[in-house]
């Protein structure tokens, strides 16, 4: 598995992010698994790397696809300095514990969200650290309520382009162009709403479940 570096249309400066993707998640609505009490379904994972450091957004709950992108981007494990979660579903975080120097990120409406429904991995909630906007040089976090009350974005600023690193406010390139939401949305008119703002902002968006996708005048271009 190679990493999918997120294609740029000028020359990167140093001092700019440079992001890929590790792992294109999914959703699979032919298995069910009891014992995760859910679909099968695993997130994508996204690497910044800017400034020194070395962001992992959404690990996932599958480790061997981890393990697999980090090593596709000559990145060890314990390099990874930063958790960024957009939310806390587990098939988003569950792969945190492979990364043992990282301290773990959220917004802190989902942090207090997850504890008020009675979190049931106690201990990353206990490391769970509520961010407001800046995470590093180029990159801010965005609130983006609707899959979760406390769901949120990275945004990332790199070389003349606007990615967006959505987690599940788009699942994937086929929600987007329906402009559905996801189907345990907790706010689907917020979340329609989301797919406004990133249809306006953004150039690249990296979705929940899917690979990256370019837009051009906020509409879908290609898949990378």
């Amino acid at each position: 598995m190679d990493a999918v570096l997120i294609p740029i249309n000028s020359p990167l400066r140093a001092a700019e992010p440079r992001v890929a993707v590790l792992a294109a998640g999914y959703l699979s609505y032919d298995k069910y698994h009891p014992e995760w009490g859910q679909r099968s379904a695993n997130s994508t994972a996204t690497l910044i790397q800017v400034a020194g450091r070395t962001i992992v957004v959404d690990p996932g709950m599958d480790d061997a696809v981890l393990l697999a992108g980090l090593h596709a981007a000559a990145v060890a494990p314990e390099a990874v300095d930063t958790v960024f979660i957009t939310h806390t579903h587990g098939d988003h975080y569950r792969s945190a514990h492979l990364l043992p120097n990282a301290r773990l990120l959220c917004s802190g409406p989902e942090q207090n969200a997850w504890r008020a429904r009675g979190a049931p991995d106690k201990e990353l909630l206990g490391r769970m650290v509520p961010t407001l906007t800046g995470i590093a040089p180029g990159v801010r976090m965005v609130l983006t309520p609707g899959h979760t009350p406390g769901s949120a974005t990275l945004l990332v600023a790199q070389a003349g382009q606007l990615i967006a690193v959505v987690g599940d406010a788009v699942d994937s390139l086929d929600f987007f162009m329906r402009r559905e939401p996801s189907h345990n949305a907790a706010d689907p008119a917020a979340e329609r709403r989301n797919f406004q703002l990133f249809a306006s902002i953004a150039d690249v968006i990296v979705p929940g479940h899917g690979r990256p996708f370019r837009l051009e005048h906020g509409a879908p271009a290609a898949e990378l």
